[in-house]
């Protein structure tokens, strides 16, 4: 028996790829429903690590990436989507086995030795497992714990070692709940092993945008605002003709998370819903500056973006008292209020 005393070991700050996203040296997972952007979402990051322009622990510094895919030929998706991202194809590897001659794809555990000493070579910074369940030994059964830690906890030791990050992209079931990683297809290993897990999925509130919110870290903090993305189509040259593709577009940042849209859509208490009540009460008496309104939400503890979605949700109205004057925020009962306000001003 080995025992280190607490005092013996030294604390160390978290190396963070994607500053409270993806840490540099553990597993972290990217779940959601097919369909939502996942491979998109990895494409994206590893251009820019290619470019050395995501902010993080390779910031300013241009770094290898490597795919283990299975879901998509690399002639007609990957290498189109790649270009499109604005990725230097130079640094993106695309990692295989050769057994006896014949070209396979990587399996894990087997091979995890092999990929760690390549991986440490050739300064790697990001390997994408795209899904994480195909790299896996096909005689492990995904729904038992023990077989499922027995593959991914020499992926999440890997990245420890090395200090590299390891991203593994899982499906969500068919299932309903609002804990995203309950969804997670097979064992609850998947969720376990893992130190951070991303989370994707459609917006209801704007068709044209997702959501992808970190839904669970052990090394980081969990409040990492979300960011919200679009999926564009692009056309990128190639030597037989023009090939089209898919380019993901970050949009911006949101305090809204993938439980609370699975919340909504199961019909469940949820923080969008305290914050149209609260709207609600406070445009209940009438038209309200837009400028107060802020101001108390930020008093009730709610932020500028979750109080422009409480708006949308009651369907409140916003105007302008007059050419010169304030915004206000009305119930669509209220909205001839506004005006009355102006006509009052001009008086």
């Amino acid at each position: 028996m080995v025992v280190t005393l607490a005092s013996q070991i030294k604390p160390r700050p978290v190396r963070w790829l994607w500053p409270g996203r993806i840490p540099a040296g553990a597993l972290t997972l990217l779940a959601g429903r097919e369909g939502i952007g996942k491979s998109l979402v990895t494409v994206s990051l590893a251009a820019q690590l290619t470019r050395g322009t995501l902010p993080g622990a390779r910031h300013g510094k241009p770094s290898r990436v490597m795919f283990a895919t299975s879901e998509d030929a690399w002639e007609f998706t990957m290498i189109p989507r790649l270009i499109a991202a604005g990725a230097d194809l130079s640094m993106i590897g695309r990692v295989q086995v050769e057994d006896n001659g014949l070209i396979t794809g990587l399996t894990l555990p087997v091979d995890a030795k092999a990929l760690a000493a390549y991986m440490a070579s050739h300064d790697v910074a990001m390997l994408a497992l795209d899904p994480l369940t195909s790299v896996m030994d096909g005689r492990i059964d995904a729904h038992r714990d023990r077989e499922v830690r027995a593959a991914l906890e020499p992926l999440a030791q890997l990245g420890e070692e090395i200090g590299a990050a390891v991203l593994g992209l899982v499906h969500f079931g068919k299932g309903m709940g609002s804990d995203p990683m309950s969804l997670i297809l097979g064992s609850r290993a998947f969720g376990a092993v893992p130190r951070v897990a991303l989370a994707a999925a459609a917006d209801p509130e704007d068709e044209a945008s997702n959501v992808l919110s970190v839904e669970k870290s052990n090394i980081g903090r969990i409040d990492v605002p979300g960011l919200t993305y679009r999926i564009d189509g692009a056309e990128v040259a190639t030597d037989e003709g023009p090939a089209d593709t898919g380019l993901l577009v970050w949009t911006g940042e949101t305090d809204r998370r993938v439980r609370d849209i699975m919340a909504a859509q199961n019909g469940e208490h949820s923080g969008g819903d305290e914050a149209a009540r609260w709207l609600r009460d406070l445009l209940a008496n009438g038209p309200v500056q837009a400028n107060d309104v802020y101001a108390a939400a930020d008093d009730a503890g709610l932020s500028k973006d979750k109080a422009k979605r409480a708006k949308k949700k009651i369907k409140a109205v916003a105007g302008k008292a007059g050419l010169e004057g304030p915004w206000y925020w009305a119930l669509p009962e209220h909205e001839g209020d506004i005006a009355d306000l102006a006509e009052g001003s001009a008086q």
